[in-house]
């Protein structure tokens, strides 16, 4: 929690879906900036799908706390943090508060 706070200061909004593939399409299509989750709780296939729509549009979707970034296997057990984002920008910001 203490790792979003900053984040969720600077922000003028924040919402949750409930599912992590929705919000990042919603950031790939521009109906959200970002996608934020610190958890560590999302697994592969919660994001696989959504993060190639996401990167094929141009925005930024990076695993924290890991050096592997693409080559990941759908089987893979264990879960990660994630930040999503519209622009290279946006994301820069958001890594460097939290």
């Amino acid at each position: 929690l203490n790792r979003v706070i900053p984040v969720m200061k600077t922000a003028r909004r924040v919402r949750s879906l409930g599912a992590a593939s929705l919000e990042i399409c919603h950031v790939a299509s521009g109906a959200l900036d970002a996608y934020v989750d610190l958890r560590g709780k999302i697994r592969t296939l919660d994001f696989a799908a959504a993060m190639l729509i996401l990167r094929e549009s141009g925005g930024v979707f990076s695993l924290l706390d890991t050096d592997e970034q693409m080559e990941i296997p759908l089987t893979e057990l264990r879960r990660f943090s994630i930040v999503a984002t519209a622009s290279e920008r946006l994301y820069s910001q958001i890594v460097s508060l939290i």
